[in-house]
């Protein structure tokens, strides 16, 4: 079982069964920009001595790993409470709120199932691809392109939400200060899962 982190919108969208996929970056230097971008399937890169290797040995997260939600939380007496949970816990606004990095594994929620693993440039995420992140299709950024976002009065008057987009905010809120925005295009290490029990 291994830990991995989601800021408290995520966690939402995982508690709302919308979201089934995470990109995380490619942070250790694999030569991928000499490989075959159209070989998805069968990315070869060097190590340090010079021989190939499968690009999913490099990969910290396999395909049938259990992941721990890791999230923001707090103690109260014996109780665990998530920020997640903030509309169902705001009259306890004097909570110390704990990052998600200190979250132990015993005070996980969240568990889940890694369905698949691999490697693509930012940029190749879908539409679908976008959905299954998370975002959520009330999100301002989805409608930033089309000039126009539906009212509570009149839902259709938005028009189509654009999921890319919306993801494309969420994640230059992130990384676009660190160098690795959306323009940046960076290889990124595509998890796909589904919620399951300990």
């Amino acid at each position: 079982m291994k830990p991995i982190l989601f800021n408290t919108e995520m966690v939402q969208a995982i508690l709302d069964n919308r979201k089934t996929q995470t990109r995380r970056l490619v942070k250790v230097d694999l030569g991928l920009a000499d490989i075959d971008e159209n070989d998805k399937d069968y990315f070869y890169v060097p190590n340090s001595d010079g021989e190939y290797h499968h690009i999913l040995e490099y990969s910290k997260i396999h395909i049938g790993d259990i992941l721990y939600v890791r999230e923001t939380w707090a103690r109260e007496s014996e109780y665990c409470i998530y920020k997640a949970d903030l509309d169902d816990w705001s009259h306890l606004e004097d909570l110390k709120w704990r990052p998600s990095i200190h979250m132990p594994k015993e005070d996980a929620r969240l568990f889940l199932k890694v369905t698949d693993v691999r490697v693509e440039r930012l940029q190749d995420i879908t539409e679908k691809g976008a959905m299954a992140e998370g975002v959520d299709w009330t999100d301002n950024r989805c409608y930033e392109n089309n000039g126009w976002k539906p009212s509570f009065y009149d839902p259709d008057s938005g028009g189509s939400p654009v999921f890319t987009d919306g993801f494309i905010g969420i994640w230059d809120e992130i990384y676009a200060n660190k160098g690795f925005g959306w323009d940046d295009n960076p290889w990124v290490w595509v998890i796909e899962f589904e919620r399951c029990e300990k």
